[in-house]
């Protein structure tokens, strides 16, 4: 400060002067900043969330035939997607298949969505299961603190065969968001225009604006998962580790599996 007082009284470099360059570097560097996608910064406004405990209760626990050799079962490992028993898509091994969140996301129909999250529900029980010919219905609730509190909402995961697609709609009234998380596959691949269509690696991805509800992303052995409703702000998390966390601001999920898996294990 006294090298600036000095300069200034003797008339080469004033403070007016020195606050106006710095002035015009930080403009620059916001201008820098804005330009880069959010896709490339470190910090693109998705929270991580790790899944807790899964139970499932004996009259919960089971396999659904869907028809055409497509099944979904639960036990305590979690769900299994399969057709002719070869794995099309895994829920994370023995942690929550869901996670509700409470909260509020900004620029919910941008590239470039912002989580707030208040609070997290991490665990969840199954408690039963009804199958008819058409569909399987399993009940249960997803569970957390939430200020000091135990919290619990009702949870309902619907699936049934369209085609070649298993569809799930999953819904937790009361919440603000979900998240799904799934077992870790290689080579996980966006599918554009949803996604870039590249190896989405150790990363976080928003989906585009109101795409990728039947076709989102791909993994090595064949099969095509989407995400739904497109209304929603939703996006994919690789930085878990051993898993995949879909994440959809919305309490209600519609997932889709398809495709003819050629060969995985759990």
């Amino acid at each position: 400060m006294r090298w600036l007082s000095i300069r200034g009284r003797d008339g080469d470099v004033s403070r007016s002067m020195v606050a106006l360059a710095i002035s015009l570097t930080a403009a620059l560097a916001l201008g820098l900043w804005t330009w880069v996608p959010p896709l490339l910064r470190q910090d693109i406004g998705m929270t991580p969330v790790t899944p807790s405990r899964l139970t499932v209760d004996p009259a919960a626990t089971g396999t659904a035939t869907l028809g055409g050799g497509y099944t979904v079962g639960l036990n305590q490992s979690g769900f299994r997607y399969a057709k002719d028993d070869l794995p099309m898509l895994d829920t994370v091994t023995r942690g929550s298949p869901v996670v509700a969140l409470l909260g509020q996301v900004s620029g919910a129909t941008t590239s470039s969505p912002r989580e707030e999250i208040d609070a997290v529900l991490d665990r969840s029980h199954f408690t039963d299961l009804a199958v008819t010919r058409e569909e399987a219905v399993w009940i249960g609730v997803v569970e957390g603190e939430v200020d000091g509190r135990r919290v619990s909402l009702p949870l309902r995961w619907q699936v049934h065969l369209v085609g070649d697609t298993i569809e799930t709609l999953l819904t937790v009234p009361g919440a603000d968001a979900l998240v799904v998380p799934v077992d870790w596959r290689p080579a996980v691949t966006g599918i554009a225009p949803a996604l870039p269509a590249r190896n989405l690696r150790l990363r976080a991805w928003w989906f585009a604006p109101g795409l990728g509800e039947e076709a989102a992303y791909e993994w090595v052995l064949g099969t095509i998962v989407g995400l739904g409703p497109p209304s929603a702000a939703r996006g994919i998390d690789l930085r878990g580790d051993g898993r995949i966390d879909l994440h959809v601001w919305s309490p209600a999920v519609r997932l889709r599996v398809t495709g003819l898996p050629r060969a995985a294990g759990r």
